[in-house]
């Protein structure tokens, strides 16, 4: 069974006005005692002196407060020294009491007590002084102890509110933790299956794009659709066959990227003309799957189709402020007036792409070239495989 023992004020102000109301009560009701017993018990003429010695008495205990509670925290009844404890407490009362005792005589010495108590220094060695020095000691050890013994019970309970609070707060943190842990797997999941249905989405667009290529050659140039053919299947072995790795080296991504150049010129024959510039320290750093595919393929059919002199895509990496930024040029020209982009499937595919994989670190920019063209600019945070 608990007990709810209250809860003191915070403030320091709040904590000496609840001390000093409590022992004013406790005056009160020593005072009135001593009254009681002395009129219409004993049956005494009641002295001033009386009430002072019981208000001395209990409001003492203003000031003794604060050393008991200092006293229980630095020598406390619970542990392995509580014996120790005991004395100390038992000898601290004993000291305190009797100079309470001398307050009380020196106190109630200018007032006349009666016949029946000596009053003033004289009566000092007499019987009744030496009695209540002894009664004055055990009755402040008893209340020392009971004192120190509630604030015990209230110094552990706070403890023990403090452990639960404590406890609480890691069950807390740790639900926390593991929410956050769950929350980070679900997310990786959903960026995972985004990635995914992106992916899927853009193979197809790619293939129908190439699929569309061979029959624009077949009615011209069955052998080059051919080759065309055969360069396709081996692309799509590669992109079939390849990681499911959201990333990959830039030297495997120009690789694949080299097939579908081989389909183009296939059907651009001379009319295509590309230019790679591409470091080798650049080749390790760490791409999406098929992020130039798409780039090029838009240079090719905005800058290079629509002209029959047909034209030049450019591909560059190089590292730039820790990250690394990849270029698809073409000699076309460029955006319209207005700077509409021009974007199909596969720039949306890739900005969506970019945005779940790299967050706010990666973007993909289309701007005009000042010679004429259009720059295809993508920039990730550069790392290596």
């Amino acid at each position: 069974m608990t007990t709810n023992l209250p809860r003191l004020p915070n403030s320091r102000w709040g904590r000496i006005g609840v001390l000093v109301a409590f022992w004013a009560c406790f005056t009160l009701l020593i005072v009135g005692h001593a009254y009681v017993t002395l009129v219409y018990v004993v049956g005494m003429e009641y002295r001033i002196g009386y009430g002072v010695s019981g208000a001395v008495q209990g409001l003492t205990w203003i000031l003794v407060t604060p050393l008991v509670i200092a006293m229980v925290a630095r020598f406390p009844l619970a542990g392995r020294r509580w014996i120790r404890s005991i004395a100390v407490h038992f000898g601290t009362a004993a000291i305190v009491a009797a100079a309470v005792a001398v307050l009380v005589v020196v106190a109630i010495s200018p007032f006349d007590m009666g016949p029946r108590i000596p009053t003033g220094w004289a009566a000092f060695p007499g019987t009744y002084t030496r009695v209540f020095l002894l009664f004055e000691i055990i009755w402040f050890a008893v209340a020392a102890a009971a004192t120190a013994a509630t604030a015990t019970r209230i110094a552990l309970a706070q403890e023990r509110r403090a452990a639960e609070r404590e406890a609480e707060l890691r069950k807390r943190e740790i639900r926390a933790a593991r929410l956050r842990e769950r929350t980070a797997q679900l997310e990786g999941q959903l960026s995972a299956a985004q990635l995914d249905a992106l992916r899927m989405q853009l193979n197809p667009h790619f293939l129908f794009n190439t699929l569309h290529a061979v029959s624009t050659l077949m009615a011209r140039d069955v052998d080059g659709a051919r080759t065309m053919i055969s360069n396709l299947s081996g692309l799509l072995r590669r992109v079939l066959d390849g990681t499911d790795a959201p990333e990959v080296p830039l030297d495997d991504e120009l690789d694949l990227l080299g097939h579908y150049l081989e389909i183009e010129r296939a059907r651009f024959t001379d009319r295509l003309d590309v230019a790679m510039d591409v470091d080798d320290g650049m080749r390790s750093a760490l791409v999406p799957t098929l992020i130039l595919q798409p780039l090029v393929e838009n240079a090719i059919k905005h800058g290079i189709a629509p002209r029959g002199e047909g034209g030049r895509v450019e591909i560059a990496a190089q590292r730039m402020n820790g990250h690394l930024v990849l270029h698809v040029c073409d000699d076309g020209p460029g955006l319209p007036p207005g700077g509409v982009k021009r974007e199909g499937v596969g720039l949306r595919n890739t900005r969506d792409r970019l945005e779940k994989i790299y967050g706010d670190e990666a973007r993909l920019t289309l701007s005009n070239r000042p010679e004429g063209g259009l720059d295809a600019e993508v920039r990730i945070p550069f790392t290596s495989a």
